[in-house]
């Protein structure tokens, strides 16, 4: 598996839990969008991937 498809692998995962949270009313909205470019930065993905939740 190349790292770019396990780069995508580990950002929907991780972002899965941060979904959860928001679910949980653990984090807001606005925090999950900040965790969201963070963790997108992290592995990768540029504001114009197809696999970003928030692009």
């Amino acid at each position: 598996m190349s790292s770019k498809a396990l780069a995508v692998i580990y950002y929907t995962a991780t972002m899965a839990v941060f979904n959860r949270w928001l679910a949980a009313g653990i984090i807001r909205e606005d925090e999950l969008i900040k965790i969201e470019a963070t963790i997108a930065q992290k592995y990768g993905l540029s504001e114009r991937s197809i696999y970003r939740q928030n692009a």
